[in-house]
């Protein structure tokens, strides 16, 4: 077929046809219950080639839907109720469902691996920085299988200006003969910790924050008990997005038929 012919088979569309952009998940979801849900977006036009072009993960299908159907929206339609229709593949590559799977299952590994390397790291290092944009450090103790008790010490933004007012009191008191010695090794530790909070990467002993929170008298701001994946969570937007990803696939009927025939993979 040319691609002039395909073109316009791609192009023409009968009286009661309209094209939607849809993941392939969502693709397969369509084609598994035959059933296209109330909301979906949809037009007698093909979407802006922008769309189509720089993003691998959309698919341009062609439903079937009555006038009656549809709402208009923004010089498109909505489909006012849930309808029954087949849905016809127009352009995009589409994955097979095994492939799919694959993914999903090489995420929930990185997920687990990524939640084991946290547990370990918590349980030995015991002061630890969330990644926020705005991060904050936190003490983990209590520990158990179950939960965890973490306290939050408010906003590196916050704690660098203790650090900075105890930085100048441990230089002038580093200058008097009298003790010298002790805080020379004090102010050392601290600038390892004004170091780090600018570089979380450099690893450090967690007994220099003790000495931040001890010197500077530093207290809490909350503290309670939750379980290991809500701790998690909390210092680790990333893994709550990661999460939400999983859950979204686990959410659709054909995923949980395949995951239940695929059981070393949920």
């Amino acid at each position: 077929m040319s691609w002039f012919k395909k073109a316009y088979n791609i192009s023409q569309v009968e009286p009661n046809s309209y094209y939607s952009v849809v993941s392939p998940i969502r693709f397969y979801e369509w084609r598994y219950t035959g059933v296209i849900p109330k909301g979906t977006k949809c037009s007698k036009r093909l979407p802006p080639s922008d769309i189509i072009a720089y993003n691998d993960e959309k698919l341009v299908v062609s439903i079937i839907a009555n006038s009656d159907q549809l709402k208009p929206q923004e010089g498109n339609f909505i489909l006012a109720e849930d309808i029954r229709s087949p849905v016809v593949l127009k352009i995009g590559q589409l994955q097979n469902p095994r492939e799919i799977l694959q993914r999903y299952g090489n995420l929930l590994d990185e997920f687990r691996r990524k939640f084991e390397d946290f547990k370990t790291t918590a349980s030995t290092q015991e002061y630890l920085i969330s990644r926020h944009d705005n991060p904050q450090l936190y003490r983990i103790s209590s520990q158990d299988n179950d939960e965890v008790k973490i306290e939050n010490f408010g906003s590196i933004r916050d704690i660098s200006k203790n650090i900075t007012e105890l930085r100048k009191i441990l230089s002038q008191q580093s200058q008097q003969k009298k003790g010298r010695a002790y805080e020379i090794a004090d102010l050392r530790k601290v600038e390892n910790i004004y170091t780090y909070i600018g570089n979380v990467g450099i690893p450090i002993d967690p007994t220099r924050f003790q000495l931040l929170i001890r010197k500077s008298n530093i207290k809490p701001q909350t503290a309670r008990y939750i379980s290991w994946r809500d701790c998690y969570f909390e210092l680790n937007p990333e893994a709550k997005e990661m999460d939400n990803r999983i859950n979204h696939f686990q959410s659709f009927s054909w995923a949980k038929a395949a995951l239940s025939a695929n059981h070393h993979i949920s």
